[in-house]
């Protein structure tokens, strides 16, 4: 029996030594696309008016501008969402600062639920009430997902939940009627609707500038933006292997802000990360085994 199986179980762990390494080929691209109120700079409001060119990607109106007729500031643009290959990760970037709210008004407006579908979104119509927050359904044709983030007490690390949703979950408006078009801002957690955990963590909030802002989404043009390079920028990253091991791969994201000053779309391909082959950790094991088996040690054994 010890001279079957000697040299097999030699390449059996050979396999196994080079199979626990993942390997994927893809880095972080821009998957930010045009936001809801329109496509044209007469629908924004430039933060660095009147400069209507701030955003480098033609068409997006994303880096430098917030909603029409809102407030033009840095701390509220959403800038970019970005999609990591190697982590199967959805990137936001931006300059409101998912630990904090921001008080304006005498209020606390914080960012909202990343809300994510595989289909075309039909928000159901709704009534608006004393002009101001409503609940609504989902629908039949709402969002499969959300990404609900929790901010600490203290720290940099933010906690995230992954729910998947039902069409009877209910969802919150953004707080002023102007802002509707920028999306929900949130989930309704008292009321739920049947909606289920189906993943979460925690992630690090960074602070970036706009140099490696350009470098994590491999942009040639973004760092040329005075505001984005010499402003900061927070990135959050959160893992997706949750939702595309339930079968999700093109998706659509979207983020707002509780008062709708400003709103984030975006349009990706999520792959699950597999476990493949790779190939040197496989050439180191196996010339072992070849040493083992020219010095006679092998050899040996298997006479034995």
């Amino acid at each position: 029996m010890k001279k079957t199986f000697i040299l097999p179980t030699i390449l059996a762990m050979a396999i196994i030594t080079f199979s626990s390494t993942r390997v994927h080929a893809d880095t972080v691209t821009d998957i930010t696309t045009p936001n809801g109120q329109g496509f044209s700079p007469s629908n924004y409001n430039a933060i660095n008016a009147p400069n209507v060119n701030a955003d480098p990607r033609p068409g997006i109106f994303q880096l430098g501008y917030v909603h029409y007729n809102c407030v033009p500031d840095k701390i509220w643009d959403l800038e970019a969402f970005g999609y990591d290959g190697t982590t199967n990760a959805l990137d936001y970037i931006g300059g409101f600062n998912p630990l904090k709210t921001i008080n304006a008004d005498g209020v606390n407006w914080s960012l909202g639920d990343i809300f994510i579908s595989s289909n075309p979104v039909t928000n159901p119509s709704f009534t608006i009430t004393d002009g101001h927050v409503v609940d609504y359904s989902n629908g039949a044709n709402g969002y499969q997902y959300a990404i609900h983030f929790t901010r600490p007490a203290s720290g940099t690390a933010i906690t995230y939940t992954i729910y998947d949703l039902t069409s009877t979950t209910q969802l919150q408006t953004v707080y002023f009627n102007q802002n509707m078009n920028s999306g929900p801002y949130a989930l309704d957690y008292s009321h739920l609707g049947g909606a289920t955990i189906v993943g979460g963590g925690t992630a690090v909030v960074q602070t970036d500038t706009g140099a490696q802002v350009n470098s994590l989404l491999n942009e040639t043009l973004f760092n040329t933006v005075t505001d984005l390079a010499s402003n900061d920028n927070y990135v959050v990253s959160v893992p997706l292997e949750a939702l595309t091991s339930l079968g999700l791969t093109v998706f659509d994201a979207s983020l707002t802000e509780q008062c709708g000053n400003d709103a984030l779309q975006g349009s990706g391909i999520a792959t699950n990360l597999v476990v493949v082959p790779e190939p040197s950790s496989l050439g180191y094991v196996l010339a072992g085994v070849l040493f083992l088996y020219g010095s006679g040690f092998l050899r040996r054994k298997l006479q034995a």
